[in-house]
């Protein structure tokens, strides 16, 4: 499984759903989030016999419009599901100049700092 990840003008998380066929797993997005579900009943597995469920939920960006998340299945088994975010969004980083005073007649022009938004992408 993947963290979400915002690409540039792209959100999207990948995770793999081996063990389900495409008829056991769900999407859906409420209160802002995405929610992927998956459930199988009881079926014989090389142990023995094995039932499976989950539910994972996605905070998405403010941004992004439910109607444009796509959802694809590889033939391995891995979800993938993006959504094209507005160029007016704000970046994950981004650089702000911090101007450092080392002497009252000294400073240094071109110090930086990165500053990472805790944005409403995913909570860790």
């Amino acid at each position: 499984m993947h963290h979400p990840s915002l690409k540039v003008n792209t959100w999207g998380v990948s995770m793999d759903v081996a063990h389900f066929s495409p008829s056991e797993i769900s999407l859906g997005v409420r209160d802002g989030f995405l929610e992927v579900r998956g459930k199988h009943e009881e079926k014989p597995d090389q142990h023995g016999f094995i039932s499976r469920c989950f539910t994972r939920k996605y905070r998405l960006p403010a941004e992004v419009g439910a109607a444009t998340i796509v959802a694809r299945l590889s033939v391995d088994g891995v979800l993938t599901v993006e959504a094209p975010v507005p160029e007016t969004a704000v970046p994950a980083t981004f650089f702000i100049p911090i101007q450092v005073t080392i002497s009252p007649k000294k400073s240094w022009s071109n110090f930086y700092a990165v500053i990472i938004i805790k944005s409403k992408i995913c909570k860790h």
